[in-house]
Protein backbone atom coordinates (compact mmCIF):
# COMPACT_ATOMS: atom_id res chain seq x y z
CA UNK A 1 0.00 0.00 0.00
CA UNK A 2 1.37 3.49 -1.04
CA UNK A 3 0.81 6.02 2.05
CA UNK A 4 1.48 9.49 0.59
CA UNK A 5 1.79 12.79 3.29
CA UNK A 6 -1.31 13.83 4.92
CA UNK A 7 -0.83 17.34 3.11
CA UNK A 8 -1.18 15.71 -0.30
CA UNK A 9 -4.31 17.24 -1.76
CA UNK A 10 -5.11 18.39 -5.08
CA UNK A 11 -3.22 21.56 -5.01
CA UNK A 12 -0.26 19.93 -3.71
CA UNK A 13 -0.16 17.49 -6.39
CA UNK A 14 0.20 20.06 -8.77
CA UNK A 15 3.12 21.73 -6.76
CA UNK A 16 4.80 18.17 -6.76
CA UNK A 17 4.17 17.87 -10.86
CA UNK A 18 6.17 21.73 -10.98
CA UNK A 19 8.79 21.29 -8.53
CA UNK A 20 9.60 17.84 -9.29
CA UNK A 21 10.02 16.22 -6.55
CA UNK A 22 8.07 14.04 -3.60
CA UNK A 23 9.23 12.88 -0.57
CA UNK A 24 7.95 11.65 2.62
CA UNK A 25 5.92 8.73 0.47
CA UNK A 26 5.78 5.41 2.51
CA UNK A 27 5.46 2.03 1.25
CA UNK A 28 3.77 -0.46 3.47
CA UNK A 29 3.57 -3.91 2.95
CA UNK A 30 0.73 -6.29 4.51
CA UNK A 31 3.25 -7.83 7.11
CA UNK A 32 3.82 -3.78 8.49
CA UNK A 33 7.13 -3.20 6.99
CA UNK A 34 7.67 0.33 5.34
CA UNK A 35 9.66 1.76 3.23
CA UNK A 36 10.12 5.40 3.54
CA UNK A 37 10.66 6.75 -0.93
CA UNK A 38 11.89 9.81 -2.89
CA UNK A 39 10.27 10.12 -6.38
CA UNK A 40 12.06 12.53 -8.16
CA UNK A 41 11.88 13.75 -12.00
CA UNK A 42 14.84 13.85 -14.56
CA UNK A 43 15.02 17.66 -14.78
CA UNK A 44 14.87 18.03 -11.02
CA UNK A 45 17.56 15.36 -10.09
CA UNK A 46 19.73 17.27 -13.39
CA UNK A 47 19.33 20.77 -11.30
CA UNK A 48 20.28 19.44 -7.87
CA UNK A 49 22.47 17.51 -9.69
CA UNK A 50 24.40 20.64 -10.84
CA UNK A 51 23.67 22.70 -7.52
CA UNK A 52 25.74 19.95 -5.35
CA UNK A 53 28.69 20.29 -8.45
CA UNK A 54 28.54 24.05 -7.52
CA UNK A 55 28.84 23.43 -3.74
CA UNK A 56 32.07 21.06 -4.39
CA UNK A 57 30.52 17.79 -4.72
CA UNK A 58 30.89 15.07 -6.94
CA UNK A 59 27.55 12.89 -6.24
CA UNK A 60 23.81 13.29 -5.30
CA UNK A 61 22.18 10.50 -3.33
CA UNK A 62 19.06 10.46 -1.74
CA UNK A 63 17.56 7.28 -0.20
CA UNK A 64 15.60 4.94 -1.48
CA UNK A 65 15.43 7.32 -4.81
CA UNK A 66 13.21 6.83 -7.63
CA UNK A 67 13.39 8.73 -10.79
CA UNK A 68 10.30 9.57 -12.91
CA UNK A 69 9.24 10.62 -15.94
CA UNK A 70 6.77 13.46 -14.52
CA UNK A 71 5.82 13.10 -10.28
CA UNK A 72 2.44 12.12 -10.10
CA UNK A 73 0.19 9.93 -8.14
CA UNK A 74 -0.11 7.48 -11.36
CA UNK A 75 3.27 7.20 -12.13
CA UNK A 76 4.28 6.10 -8.45
CA UNK A 77 2.09 3.87 -8.03
CA UNK A 78 3.24 2.43 -11.39
CA UNK A 79 6.30 2.67 -10.39
CA UNK A 80 5.64 0.98 -7.10
CA UNK A 81 4.12 -1.69 -8.49
CA UNK A 82 6.56 -2.42 -11.12
CA UNK A 83 9.40 -2.13 -8.42
CA UNK A 84 7.26 -5.05 -6.02
CA UNK A 85 7.17 -7.46 -8.88
CA UNK A 86 10.78 -7.01 -9.52
CA UNK A 87 12.01 -7.92 -6.17
CA UNK A 88 13.47 -4.11 -5.41
CA UNK A 89 12.19 -3.50 -2.02
CA UNK A 90 13.96 -6.93 -0.71
CA UNK A 91 17.33 -5.29 -1.19
CA UNK A 92 16.14 -2.16 0.74
CA UNK A 93 16.49 -1.54 4.41
CA UNK A 94 12.74 -0.91 5.74
CA UNK A 95 11.68 1.29 8.83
Amino acid sequence: MIQFPDYYDDLYKLEVSAKGYLNEVMVQFLNGTTYPMYFIDITRLQQDFQSEIEYGNNFLAEPNMVVLSKVTPENITIAVDKLVSQGFFNELGAL
